[in-house]
């Protein structure tokens, strides 16, 4: 009996410093519920070092919501010189004339002329010089799916974006492309603006082959509103536009306007006749390649996938205090695309109609290692880690180019030789584009197998090759610029998600 009631006290005894060995294991924030390897949504368990017992081995599944911005690169918009295009059409002015009565008795003036005093036509740099594009925040995702092993592992990364968009607009008034307008004189909209015929946004092309001559209709000597102190300017048609009489302007003052015939007398006596005549090109000026309204969209995109081959290092041999740092070795391959696409759409003024359209597409492939540290403390981690991708960039460029849609060659206030014109360009450039890539992020684990993050990620690319940057300025065909080079690009923002064990 007493054999007896010893072997019972000494099961209890050994059932009792069991169950006290396993509570110790557990913190005052865990359930003791068993095992709880897959169960998404058990409690954490912690270790001896008040840390969370993780799996180690098994599926794990990351995601990330973007929230990351591109640098801009600001530049001048045009060929980056200046016009020869007089942006001042009176190259010459009468001096010391006589005004007299129209003598077709309408309430207007007529100034006889006087002395002529030339005025050379001035050369103007692009006004133009912070366009896009800038930098903007875009949204993207971040997808990683791996398998653990022991201290091995693979680990396979997809980036879905982000998209950054820049947008700018520019100029006083706007034509749409059904030949709608706003904000601009119609019969009505009389409260209107009334908009120069050569246009508000001057961008600077360069034009070998003098296309953009032709003859203008800005004045012609009437003082309109009856006084000497009237405009000299005005309406002809009602379109909105602030035009002349209808007739080309005589530049030169030889009473031949321009493509309209020759007078056969002067142009102050009634019933003057007009005789068939060659054109006057005397009267010719150089308009300027100008807009009444431009519209610039810029297009930055990134994304990729990679394959990585990590390996957990051990830290057995430190003390249990120190254990709760850890140091992971990654090294595979990488793909990187980011495509850069830049959108220039200008309407009215002396070209009209026109846009391009150039796009860049950097394709980066290459070799990738990569370094993370780790540093649990309770229920949170921290990550900070760096990639370095060895990148060979193919960048495929594409162009389509659309000046002057709606130009009809010898309209006033329009180019006499230039013809719409469509172009569409493409090259392969090939460079040594290099890629860091640092994360830095904290992580707090909800259950057993769920963990929320926050973090910041911060990409640099170098010799790659911005749209904007590759823009040849040149009459008729525009093209890609000689000796543009390549520049780099810095991507960086927040990001949030989940982390999940299997």
């Amino acid at each position: 009996m007493i054999a007896k009631n010893k072997c019972t006290w000494l099961a209890a005894i050994l059932l009792i410093s069991a169950s006290v060995e396993r509570l110790q294991a557990q913190d005052y924030y865990s359930d003791a519920f068993g095992d709880s390897d897959l169960q998404f949504f058990s409690p954490v368990d912690f270790d001896f070092e008040d840390r969370p017992m993780r799996k180690s081995g098994g599926f794990i599944f990351n995601y990330d919501k973007l929230a990351w911005a591109f640098t801009g690169e600001r530049h001048a918009l045009g060929a980056g010189g200046t016009s020869t295009a007089s942006m001042n059409p009176w190259r010459q002015f009468d001096s010391g004339g006589t005004l007299i009565p129209d003598p077709a008795n309408d309430g207007e003036f007529l100034l006889l002329p006087g002395t002529t005093i030339p005025i050379p036509a001035p050369a103007l740099p692009t006004a133009i010089n912070n366009s896009a594009p800038r930098a903007e925040f875009g949204w993207g995702d971040r997808y990683e799916l791996g398998y653990w092993e022991g201290d091995n592992g693979w680990l396979v990364g997809i980036l879905d974006g982000p998209e950054a968009v820049s947008a700018q607009s520019l100029g006083f008034g706007r034509v749409g492309v059904d030949g709608t307008t706003g904000g601009i004189v119609t019969p009505e909209n009389p409260n209107g603006l009334l908009l120069s015929p050569l246009g508000s946004v001057l961008i600077v092309f360069d034009d070998p082959l003098n296309l953009m001559l032709g003859f203008l209709d800005v004045v012609d000597g009437l003082v309109v509103g009856g006084s000497p102190g009237g405009a000299l300017e005005a309406d002809s048609n009602g379109d909105g536009i602030l035009d002349g009489d209808g007739l080309a302007d005589d530049i030169d003052k030889d009473g031949q306007h321009g493509p309209d015939g020759f007078v056969s007398d002067t142009a102050f006596i009634p019933d003057v006749d007009f005789v068939t005549a060659n054109p006057d090109f005397d009267d010719l000026v150089q308009l300027p390649t100008s807009f009444q309204s431009v519209d610039i969209r810029n297009t930055s995109e990134m994304k990729g996938v990679e394959i990585m081959r990590t390996h957990r290092l051990s830290n057995r041999h430190k003390m249990a205090k120190r254990q709760g740092n850890q140091y992971e070795l990654s090294y595979g391959v990488r793909y990187l695309r980011l495509r850069d696409q830049f959108v220039v759409n200008g309407s009215g003024g002396v070209l009209g109609r026109s846009f391009w359209d150039t796009q860049v597409m950097n394709n980066v492939v290459g070799p990738q290692i990569g370094l993370k540290w780790m540093h649990q403390r309770r229920r949170m981690r921290l990550d900070w880690g760096g990639r370095f991708l060895f990148g060979y960039n193919a960048a495929n460029l594409s162009q389509t180019a659309a000046l002057g849609q709606d130009l009809v060659p010898g309209q006033l206030n329009k180019p006499l030789y230039f013809p719409p014109t469509y172009a569409n360009h493409g090259k392969l450039e090939k460079e040594f584009s290099p890629v860091i890539e640092v994360r830095l992020q904290t992580s707090f684990q909800v259950t057993g197998a769920i963990a929320l993050k926050l973090g910041y990620t911060a990409t640099f690319i170098d010799n790659i090759r911005r749209a904007s940057q590759q823009v040849k300025y040149e009459l008729p065909n525009m093209g890609f610029r000689d000796g543009a080079g390549t520049q780099d690009i810095f991507i960086n923002g927040v990001n949030f998600g989940f982390d999940v064990v299997y």
